[in-house]
């Protein structure tokens, strides 16, 4: 059964497999995700974790900054703070209305695979990350498009 998520004013549908963690298996996983909403999954089968959250931010900064700037920003500071895990950009994503980034970084000896994306809302932006092995990153990476694609804002809504 597939689970659905709701951050804040978006759903997600995730795929049959991933379940949410709670704050003590969040903390083992060292993941520092901050927002006005969190949430992070994890499917053990696919070796894979989303790491998911909502940020109010100033209404300036949406303004002014287009998306392609927000991504480009958290990808300086991705490469920044990977430096020491062999972090290499692999490209920039586009899928609807979110856009990102794909990277490969080491952890103990393993070579790992991640994207992240944003979205743009009324008041804040959207921080999807995927992380999973170098080996699954063909059949992880069409599972996060498919992730990704199924974002719906919620009727009524103003993301």
């Amino acid at each position: 059964m597939n689970t659905m998520i709701r951050l804040h004013q978006l759903d997600l549908e995730f795929p049959e497999g991933f379940s949410l963690l709670n704050e003590e298996e969040i903390a083992l996983l060292n993941i520092n995700e901050t927002g006005d909403e969190n949430f992070v999954l994890r499917d053990e089968n696919r070796h894979m974790i989303a790491s998911l959250a909502y940020r109010r931010v100033n209404a300036l900064f949406l303004a002014v900054l287009t998306l392609k700037e927000i991504v480009e920003k958290n990808e300086k500071e991705t490469a920044d703070l990977m430096r020491s895990f062999a972090y290499h950009r692999e490209g920039f994503l586009e899928n609807g209305e979110a856009m990102g980034f794909a990277y490969s970084y080491e952890v103990q000896g393993r070579r790992m695979y991640g994207t992240s994306f944003n979205r743009k809302g009324k008041k804040g932006i959207y921080h999807l990350h995927f992380y999973m092995r170098e080996e699954e990153k063909e059949d992880g990476s069409k599972l996060v498009d498919e992730i990704i694609s199924s974002m719906e804002e919620i009727e009524g809504g103003s993301v």
